[in-house]
């Protein structure tokens, strides 16, 4: 909940004007003075040391130049534009994508998930169901090659798709997973012992990255009567990126009775899976269509963020947005002959922090090519 909030607006553009003209004498003109920034700020006040929501947005006029330019002869002569800003902040500093990665639960369960030091690397149940279904995968690489006709066949591409999606890759990424044990080993002890000390195991990682465009053309934004007309067009770029920050401290005090070979031991365990928390991942990834339920609710997520191998609690969990939108303005071709100017970029950057949140949370799937694919290859496979 905000406490206050704070407003800043820089009119830094100057004065500009439009006009008409006719037959000599002005007969409307308007004056303009655009703001080149506009900040709002929400937060919390005198709360030292807890952990609040925060956000802050921001748009910026970068570089635009003015419209200038006036009808030189004529009855209409002088009309025109004289170093006049459209409202580039108002139209055009705004996210592509609002709903792009916005925080919620899911977030917070991920995150506690990923940076759990119970946390299995590996699953053996997974590894089990990959070594079962290579016979199978081996047979149908082995089709492909003896008749690559059949490649070109809607049915058969399908089912080729979902074997590289959920064959293939898991066993690739199980096989990095395992060659580089030695190493997760060595990082989760690093972890641990920074979990015993003063002030606990700290952790940021990234969540998501995203980006999203859009493009508007023909757009007037400046217009006279009879001094012609401002077009341009804009392109819009926004990237979005999320991370969170957690600090785990132990629930227990260190058990000082537990030989060195004890200890590599409950800390091979956890990394390896040989735990509740890799009996619970391996076994919600070996259910059928599990996957899809992920999409929509990351139950796997939920279910091992409160592992509890190695005893530990979550505490200060924040997460973190950062949204930067650029949009790049030219002028367009529709504009007046004797108008100028009219092209630049403009920006707008929300930054939010948002304390820990309800406990669950059902998001609408954002579909991209990969799950695009998969849907596509299960639609062909169902009614080809």
């Amino acid at each position: 909940m905000f406490t206050r909030h704070r407003t800043r607006v820089a009119a830094l553009l100057g004065s500009g004007s439009a006009e008409d003209y006719i037959s000599g004498s002005l007969a409307q003109r308007t004056v303009v003075n655009r703001n080149s920034l506009d900040y709002d700020c929400w937060d919390v006040h005198n709360a030292p040391g807890v952990d609040h929501d925060f956000l802050l947005t921001k748009k910026d006029v970068v570089d635009m130049v003015p419209f200038n330019g006036h009808v030189a002869s004529g009855p209409f002569a002088g009309s025109g534009f004289t170093n006049f800003h459209a409202d580039w902040l108002t139209r055009y500093a705004g996210p592509v994508n609002i709903n792009r990665d916005t925080v919620d639960a899911q977030d917070f369960a991920i995150l506690r998930s990923r940076t759990n030091p119970s946390r299995p690397t590996v699953a053996p149940l997974t590894l089990i169901q990959d070594l079962v279904d290579i016979p199978k995968q081996l047979r149908d690489v082995r089709k492909l090659f003896s008749s690559p006709k059949s490649a070109l066949n809607a049915k058969e591409l399908a089912n080729h798709n979902l074997s590289v999606q959920f064959g293939w890759l898991p066993l690739i990424d199980d096989a990095k997973h395992i060659i580089k044990l030695q190493h997760y080993i060595a990082k989760r002890k690093e972890e641990l012992v920074r979990l015993d000390g003063k002030s606990g195991l700290k952790r940021r990682i990234r969540l998501s990255e995203s980006t999203d465009h859009d493009e508007f053309s023909n757009q007037a934004v400046a217009a006279t009567n009879w001094g012609g007309t401002g077009y341009v067009n804009v392109s819009r770029q926004q990237t979005t990126v999320k991370y969170g920050t957690v600090r785990w401290k132990p629930t227990s005090l260190p058990n000082y009775d537990l030989t060195d070979v004890e200890r590599t031991y409950q800390l091979v365990r956890s990394v390896v899976g040989f735990s509740p928390e890799g009996d619970i991942q391996g076994l919600w990834d070996i259910i059928p269509w599990t996957w899809v339920t992920d999409w929509f609710v990351d139950i796997g997520s939920y279910m091992t963020q409160y592992s509890n191998t190695i005893p530990a609690e979550a505490t200060h969990c924040n997460v973190m947005r950062n949204v930067k939108v650029v949009a790049n303005i030219s002028k367009s071709p529709l504009t007046s002959s004797w108008v100028d100017g009219g092209y630049g970029s403009v920006s707008y950057e929300i930054k939010s922090r948002a304390a820990n949140t309800a406990p669950f949370a059902v998001r609408i799937p954002f579909i991209g090519l990969q799950r695009l694919s998969i849907l596509g290859s299960l639609f062909i496979q169902r009614f080809k």
